[in-house]
């Protein structure tokens, strides 16, 4: 018995069975690619089954079913979200003027399992949404002047608080960075009037200090030296000045040293 193959090649029952045994043995290479899959250091795998959750894939070598089973990666470094550009963040401040905020909020998540289940591939969508709501309750409680100068750093600690609490058990907020605060024209030259003013203002009263300062030692240093000349003039006696004299002119080669009894006048000679 002969198998008749379309083309015009006939193939005996062994050859038939090489033939298959090569494409079942194909399909099993291929069945056993598709099964096995790596987890970076960075991720973590959120394993599903028809659409449904089974487990969370750790870093490393790791096996599904093909076809059935799917999995979706999520990194679990630091992930910046950025507020900047088209996506700057537009509020009202306490003054009721609007302020255009660009900031990075870092995190990291929390519960792969929890984001996936309820949130799904698309939690950034949901993080920025709850990122824009908090900083407009946030930032509405400062005026304008002080985010533009000392509030900045405040600021940033309120959001990040703030914003722990909302997405609590899905995102952890590593940090809040506040990159610039944009206000209306005049509301910023107002200010930076402002602080150029308190500026001269400071470096004035610095001067003034120091200028204090300068005549407060010169007034020490004069009566120090008024007090060094009156302990000098008592010590200037004259058996003193007769010691000095003949200290200096003994070290002369040109003058000659007479001694004389003690209650004799001194008598200088060449």
């Amino acid at each position: 018995m002969r198998v008749h193959v379309s083309g015009g090649n006939d193939l005996s029952p062994n050859d038939t069975k090489v033939v298959i045994g090569g494409f079942l043995g194909m399909a099993v290479l291929i069945l056993l690619f598709t099964s096995i899959y790596t987890i970076d250091q960075t991720e973590l795998g959120v394993v599903t089954r028809f659409g449904e959750y089974q487990t969370v894939a750790q870093a490393g070598l790791n096996f599904k079913i093909p076809i059935i089973d799917r999995v979706y990666t999520y990194e679990i470094t630091q992930m910046p979200f950025d507020f900047s550009g088209n996506d700057a963040l537009v509020v009202l401040t306490a003054d009721g003027l609007d302020a255009r905020i660009d900031m990075t909020v870092i995190t990291r998540l929390e519960d792969p399992e929890k984001v996936y289940k309820e949130l799904g591939r698309r939690y950034g969508d949901w993080f920025g949404s709850k990122a824009r709501g908090v900083a407009r309750l946030t930032i509405a409680e400062y005026k304008a002047e002080s985010l533009y100068t000392e509030a900045r750093e405040e600021l940033e600690l309120d959001l990040k608080s703030a914003l722990s609490e909302r997405v609590e058990g899905f995102l952890i907020i590593e940090d809040v960075l506040i990159r610039d605060v944009g206000l209306p024209q005049i509301v910023t030259n107002a200010i930076q009037n402002k602080i150029k003013s308190l500026q001269e203002s400071q470096q004035a009263e610095y001067e003034l200090v120091k200028a204090r300062i300068i005549a407060q030692k010169r007034v020490v240093e004069a009566e120090a030296e008024a007090q060094a000349i009156q302990i000098v003039k008592k010590e200037l006696t004259k058996d003193y000045l007769t010691y000095e004299y003949i200290t200096q002119i003994a070290g002369s080669e040109n003058s000659k040293i007479y001694v004389l009894p003690q209650d004799v006048d001194l008598i200088i000679g060449e």
